[in-house]
């Protein structure tokens, strides 16, 4: 949206007038037209469907495998969301079904796919990321971070890129004359 392009520098001619419409369109559809059904996950298993997390592993494996036949470096980032109570979450998008207190064990699911198959193909990947404190202020939504956090999340990738690169050889002095 608006907010997290002018995070990233981007500055939008008439940012109101190209993201008003659009939801005034979601919103009369989700009012009127289309009620958006919420599945919530079983209280007794919280989890995700074993079918979509194997068909998650196979998409990661392929990925690897045409990276690394192309000598392609990798590094996976786990996803990273708000899960605080104060998250502005909606049932919208990317993730219309899901209940906002389901959200956190479908996503360490995916994660957990995610360090398995990195750790099965010796591919680096930035766990750090999850294991860092995350708070309401890192984010403008449930899934986008404000200012502070794309500070923060940018601090922890570099950390993680510097592990992935090689170091620089010193330059061969000439011998001295």
């Amino acid at each position: 949206g608006p907010r997290q392009g002018t995070n990233l520098g981007l500055h939008y001619l008439q940012p109101e007038r190209g993201f008003f419409i659009p939801l005034v369109i979601d919103f009369l559809r989700r009012r009127f037209f289309i009620r958006t059904q919420i599945y919530p996950l079983p209280a007794d298993k919280p989890s995700v469907s074993e079918r979509a997390l194997a068909i998650y592993q196979d998409h990661l494996e392929t990925l690897v495998h045409l990276n690394q036949a192309r000598g392609i470096k990798m590094m996976f980032i786990p996803q990273v969301m708000n899960y605080s109570p104060k998250a502005f979450f909606q049932p919208y998008g990317w993730i219309p079904s899901a209940k906002h207190e389901d959200l956190q064990p479908l996503m360490a699911a995916y994660n957990e796919v995610l360090l398995k198959v990195c750790q099965a193909k010796s591919v680096p990947c930035l766990d750090s990321v999850l294991k860092y404190s995350w708070e309401n202020e890192d984010f403008l939504d449930e899934g986008h971070f404000s200012p502070k956090g794309n500070e923060r999340f940018a601090s922890l990738v570099a950390e993680g890129l510097k592990t992935l690169a090689k170091p620089i050889k010193p330059l061969s002095q000439s011998p001295a004359s």
